[in-house]
This record gives C-alpha cells, structure tokens and sequence, in this order.
C-alpha cells in the first residue's frame, strides 16, 4: 500500500512539475498576446455597449450590417492567404530570404483575389441592396464606403500574419490593439463631448481612420524588421517553387472556405435584413459580438498552439499534444459558457435594456458559440499538419445553412442561432473523424 501511495505521489509531482516546466516555457511569450487579445476583447465590446446605449435601434441594426459588409470583404479579398502565412512561413531561424519569398508569393496571391473576389462580392452585395427588406434603407454610396474599410482590415491581417510567423509576438500584441483603441477613443469623444447623435456616416469615417492608421503602422514596422533579417546561402528557384506550390495547395481549399464560410457566419445578419425586423437584426448582431469576443480572447491561444504543433515534426507527438489541446478547450469552454450565462441573467435584475428580455435565446446562442469554439480548435490542429482540404467539408456543409435561411425565413433571433449550432455541431463531428484518421494512417506507416 505504501509502495501504491508512494508511486501516485510520485506520478502527481511528475504531473505538477511538467505543468509547471510549460507554464514557465510559454508564460512569457503567452501574456503579451492574451494581454493584447484582452484589451482587443474589452475595447470591443464596450464600443458595441455604447453604441447599444447611446443609439437608437435602427442605425445600431444598420452598423451591425455595415460590419457585416467589412467582415466579407475582408475575408473574400484576403482568401486564407493570412492564415496560410501564419503556419506555413513560421520559421524560428527568421531567414530573409525564406521571408522575402513567402512575401512575394503571398502578394501575387493576395492581389488577384482582391481584384477577383472583390468584385464578385460587389454585384452580391448590390443585389442584397437591391431587394432587402432592411438592406435597402442604407444608402448604395455607404455600403462602398464600409466596403473599403473591409479591404484596409485585409491588408493590415496580411502585415500582422507575417508577425507572427516570424514570431515577433509583442509587435504583433500591441499592433493588433491599436484599431479598436483608436476607435473606442473617438467613440467615446465623439458620444459623450460633442453629444451629437452619430450617424451611419459618423461610424464609417472613424472605422476608416482607425483601420486605415493601423494598416499603414503594421506595414511600416514589417518593413523595419525585414531589413534587420539575415540572408542565408539557399537554392532561391528550389525554395520559390516549393513556396508557391506550398501555398496554393493551401490557400485553394481555403479560398472557397473563406466565402463560404464567412456567406455562413453572416448570414444570419443578412437574412435577417430579408425577412425579419431591426429588432431581430439587433438582437442577433449583439450575441455574435459576444461570440467574436469570446473567439477574440480564444484566438491568441488557439495561434500558438497552431504554430507549435506545427513546428512539431513527429507525427505521433503532434498528435498527441493536439488531443491534450483539444480536450482542454473543451472543459473550459463548459465553464466559461456556464459563466455567460451567469453574467447575463444577473444583468438581467439590474439593467432594463432589450437584449437582457430574450435568455431562451441567449441559451441557444451558448450553445452555438460552444461547438464554435471546438470548430476553430480542430480547424488548428487540422491545419498543423500542413492541409486545409478539411476546409472543402466544412465550407460545403455551411452552405446547407443558407438553403436552411433561404426556405425557413427565420423571423426570429432564437431560430437563427438554433441553426447556426446544428450545422456546426455536424463540422465538428466531420472535423473529429478526419483527426482520428491522422493517426490511422500514422499507424499503417510504422
């Protein structure tokens, strides 16, 4: 018995000790980026709040489809290429010309989508203006205009994604704060000094400014760093051509990906400007503003876990670690929705506001933000092993959701999300079955 006890002791300090061997490892570099990712979270969602307190319903419901248009565009025109960059280019030696190549060919890439997706997603969005119910009533000359902010939010991902790979974390973290912060602060002169009633206008020519400032700021810092790189002697027509097929393997999966998924993710918002009311509109935009907060404050973990597994050569290791991530985000994301909800019913005694009047819907919304979370773990560690076909399922069953829309005409908030959850709870058992088949094949190969 002594003997039992003695290993078990043993065995927990063992455990303990490799806790605390990681935490000290990945403490220092984790902090700058949860920190960064905070004050992005916390910047954001008090904009939404005071925009919510401080504005009337219709032109929140406007913003909320404004920002929809922003969130398309940046994804239709970056195509994957930023996700693509942030695995594939990771290198620890930061080697220039490694750099430089994966620079170029990431930019060829990135402006033939620009051209290309850009103006596909234009005549999508002219027809949307065209016959939407609540679309409509926004001007044609200010959906263009969100449209621009929405390529300026491309390019500054385009610049920090390069940051990361090359694993300068702190201009990444604070880079990444400098758009919210800038645009909160003139949200806030703006509300409470000119206490002025904000237009559509108003938003649009504070969101331009800030994302337009921290484009130009990212863009300048990379340049200063890639000048400080050192070149190494390697076959450049080798490494070029191994670059580009790299890529395109990678960003042609996550191309259709992008539209099909962010057509997915924002559907919602758009067909609720089809069929339902500003009410509705409002209530579905605010839950996934809490939605993209809660991923905002996962992202910066989920990165660098994806970047570590993928500078992981050995299959069964990597494997391994990622089925410990994994069970991980899936505990903690129980307690952090059990908290949500906690928060929100304890809101609900003290503040009379109309978004604290549905908490059926908001369980709904739980429940769709939780297998989210899950989605964007497995499409990580996924992806950490140098694939994105994974992404060919998951875009092509997204769109299923709009048929869904398309028939039903959901007219009410609480439907929205319940088909949201449906369709990613089916993902995330695809995703699931595609990571244990990793380790068939690994298996079948020993």
């Amino acid at each position: 018995m002594n003997y039992l006890n003695s290993v078990r002791l043993l065995s927990s300090l063992e455990f303990y000790s490799k806790i605390f061997s990681l935490f000290k490892r990945h403490f220092p570099i984790l902090v700058p980026l949860w920190s960064s990712s905070g004050i992005v979270s916390l910047t954001n969602a008090l904009s939404i709040f005071l925009l919510v307190a401080k504005t009337p319903k219709y032109i929140f419901a406007s913003y909320a489809i404004a920002q929809a248009i922003t969130f398309l565009v940046n994804v239709w025109t970056d195509g994957g290429v930023s996700s693509a960059i942030q695995v594939l280019a990771a290198q620890d030696e930061n080697n220039k010309a490694h750099f430089e190549t994966y620079k170029k060919e990431s930019l060829n890439v990135s402006v033939r989508l620009i051209l290309i997706m850009g103006l596909l997603l234009w005549v999508i969005i002219f027809l949307f203006h065209y016959k939407g119910k609540f679309f409509e009533k926004i001007p044609l000359t200010l959906i263009n205009a969100f449209f621009l902010v929405g390529l300026l939010q491309s390019r500054q991902s385009f610049c920090l994604s390069f940051l990361y790979a090359l694993g300068k974390f702190n201009h990444y973290s604070w880079l990444q704060t400098f758009s919210p912060i800038f645009r909160l602060f003139c949200l806030i002169i703006i509300l409470y000094f000119f206490c002025f009633s904000v237009s559509l206008m108003t938003l649009f020519c504070i969101d331009f400014i800030s994302y337009g400032l921290g484009w130009l700021l990212c863009g300048y810092f990379l340049n200063k760093i890639e000048n400080r790189l050192s070149s190494k002697n390697i076959n450049n027509i080798i490494i070029t051509q191994n670059i580009r097929n790299e890529l395109w393997k990678f960003v042609f999966p996550s191309l259709q990906s992008s539209v099909l998924l962010s057509i997915a993710h924002w559907s919602g918002t758009l067909f609720g400007a089809l069929f339902a009311t500003d009410t509705v509109v409002a209530i579905y935009s605010i839950f996934q503003r809490c939605n993209q907060i809660i991923l905002l404050a996962f992202g910066p973990l989920n990165n660098y876990i994806g970047r570590k597994l993928r500078l992981i050569h050995a299959i069964t290791e990597r494997f391994f670690k990622a089925k410990k991530y994994l069970f991980f985000i899936a505990i903690i994301d129980i307690l952090f929705s059990i908290l949500l909800y906690g928060v929100y019913i304890l809101a609900n005694k003290y503040y009379h506001h109309y978004i604290f009047e549905y908490p059926n819907t908001f369980i709904i919304f739980l429940f769709s933000a939780y297998f989210g979370i899950i989605y964007c773990a497995m499409d990580t560690i996924l992806s950490a092993w140098g694939k994105a076909t994974h992404r060919f399922f998951s875009s092509w069953i997204s769109a299923g959701k709009i048929l869904f829309f398309s028939f039903i005409q959901p007219k009410t908030a609480a439907l929205l999300f319940l088909i949201d959850g449906s369709f990613v709870v089916l993902i995330d058992i695809i995703f699931l079955l595609i990571f244990i088949s990793f380790k068939q094949k690994e298996i079948k190969t020993v």
